[in-house]
C-alpha cells in the first residue's frame, strides 16, 4: 500500500503539471500572449488510501489576477471514496477511536489529516443520515421478500 500511495501521489504530481502547463504554458518560456502564469505553491488535502493527506500543489492565476481552477485537483479531492471506506470500518465494528490503526500502513513520509475521533465521528454521522434517507424513500409495495443483494447505497 505504501508503494501504491508513494505512485498515486507522483502520478498526482505530474497530471497537475501537465494541466497547468495546458493552462499557462511552459515554465520559463516567454509568451507575450499568456493569460495566466504560474504563481508558487501551496500545501492542500487530497484523499489516497482511506485517509486525506498534505500534498504541495501548483497554483496560478490569470493576468487579471483570478485563481486558475485545477480539474485534477478537484478530482482527487473527492470524498466519496473516503466516505464509503469510513462506513465500511464502522460497520466492521472499527471504532472512531481506533480508525487510524484499521488503515493499512502507507509509509512514513505521508501525513494523514483531517481524521481526528471527532471529526470521523461527524462524518460517520453524516453518511448514516444519507443511508438511512435512501433506504426510506424505497418503497416495500412491490416485494415479496428482502433481496440479500441491496444496490450500492454510496455513490
Amino acid at each position: 500500500m505504501a508503494l501504491a500511495v508513494q505512485v498515486e501521489r507522483e502520478m498526482f504530481r505530474k497530471l497537475m503539471e501537465i494541466e497547468l502547463t495546458m493552462k499557462v504554458g511552459e515554465e520559463g518560456k516567454h509568451n507575450p500572449n499568456r493569460q495566466a502564469y504560474r504563481h508558487g505553491y501551496e500545501t492542500g488535502e487530497i484523499v489516497l488510501g482511506a485517509r486525506k493527506v498534505k500534498v504541495q500543489r501548483p497554483r496560478a492565476r490569470t493576468v487579471d489576477r483570478r485563481k486558475v481552477e485545477l480539474e485534477v485537483y478537484k478530482a482527487f479531492q473527492e470524498e466519496d471514496m473516503l466516505s464509503r471506506a469510513i462506513l465500511e470500518r464502522m460497520i466492521h465494528g472499527l471504532s472512531c477511536r481506533c480508525y487510524l490503526s484499521g488503515l493499512e500502513d502507507i509509509g512514513s513520509t505521508v501525513e494523514a489529516v483531517g481524521i481526528s475521533k471527532s471529526t470521523l465521528s461527524r462524518r460517520f454521522v453524516e453518511i448514516t443520515r444519507r443511508v438511512l434517507g435512501v433506504l426510506l424513500s424505497w418503497s416495500l409495495n412491490d416485494l415479496d421478500g428482502v433481496d440479500p443483494m441491496l444496490p450500492p447505497l454510496i455513490r
